[in-house]
């Protein structure tokens, strides 16, 4: 036990250790912020707390503390407008912040109103990265496929920033409810359509897991099972990408984002005409199954070998160079 608990502490500490990596990254503000009262304060809750015990939770709150949360529960950051009354939706928000907006220079470089406190969001809390990179990225009046919407902040993002015609695939019930109200309190709803679907190779009904105690992570692939959480199951309906568009006469889609829980590989099987017609720019992730970097790769290829692929950590971006 003594051992466990040396070498655990050590890994905290040692110099590969991610959270003395993010300290490290932290104090290199400094020189751009040499007197800011915010950085000092998230150096000195990184250094003192999150390495001893490391914990969503209590940097959740720290960093809240820095937002204005009103009397109703709405965040409004940006520019637009976040419904968290919701504890399991604030739970999140800070998460996917980071990964959506802080950590992606086409929307905090220009839309940011707080650079500083963006970067140091990017730095203590992301894992993924943005959904944009390189030539894979938003383009003025795109029409975007967002896979697994959530609470919809790429989809209100790509919509505010961008004026996209966004499609928000969102099956979850609890989230649904969610997500339209964030599209609604951004006025954003001429915008953004909320299509209550799951993405898959056919039509069909799957059983969705899904965690009563967060709205993350559901799932109709992956085995989700823990002794500490309970895990429910409800009935989804699944569409395919091709059968969707044809069915609802949609000509054009120039960007697909998906984070559908292991599901990546069967929504690009069931896109295969998409690919091959509309080319639409691709930023998916492939960290659910071991094989997903090889296996979409292969699938998006197969379907259109005219694509280029980046094989990011946990993403995958593609695109179709133009002539």
């Amino acid at each position: 036990m003594i051992t466990k608990i040396i070498t655990e502490f050590k890994k905290h500490f040692s110099a590969d250790g991610v959270h003395r990596s993010r300290l490290i990254q932290l104090k290199s503000l400094r020189k751009r912020y040499p007197n800011s009262p915010i950085l000092k304060f998230a150096i000195h809750i990184m250094r003192k707390k999150m390495w001893l015990f490391p914990g969503a939770d209590f940097i959740n709150n720290a960093l809240f503390s820095l937002m204005e949360i009103n009397d109703a529960g709405l965040l409004t950051i940006n520019g637009i407008t976040f419904n968290l009354k919701d504890p399991v939706a604030k739970k999140i928000f800070l998460l996917e912040y980071a990964e959506i907006f802080s950590t992606d220079d086409n929307f905090r470089i220009h839309h940011s109103s707080n650079l500083l406190l963006d970067e140091i969001m990017a730095i203590m809390l992301a894992e993924e990265g943005p959904y944009q990179y390189d030539a894979v990225s938003l383009n003025k009046g795109d029409v975007v496929i967002d896979a697994g919407s959530n609470m919809g902040m790429f989809a209100l993002f790509a919509a505010k920033y961008n004026q996209c015609k966004v499609y928000a695939f969102e099956p979850y019930p609890t989230v649904i409810s969610l997500l339209q109200e964030n599209i609604t309190n951004n006025n954003l709803d001429d915008k953004i359509k909320v299509v209550p679907l799951g993405l898959s190779d056919t039509i069909c009904d799957v059983k969705f897991k899904i965690f009563s105690q967060d709205i993350w992570g559901a799932s109709f692939v992956l085995n989700r099972k823990s002794k500490h959480a309970k895990w429910e199951e409800i009935t989804i309906q699944c569409v395919s990408l091709d059968k969707w568009v044809k069915e609802n006469q949609i000509t054009k889609i120039d960007f697909i984002k998906a984070d559908i829980e292991g599901a990546e590989r069967l929504l690009l099987q069931g896109a295969t005409e998409v690919l091959k017609t509309m080319q639409p720019k691709i930023s998916i992730c492939t960290y659910h199954l071991p094989d997903d970097p090889e296996v979409l790769e292969k699938i998006i290829l197969d379907a259109n070998p005219n694509y280029t692929i980046i094989q990011e950590k946990k993403k995958l971006f593609a695109y179709v160079k133009s002539v």
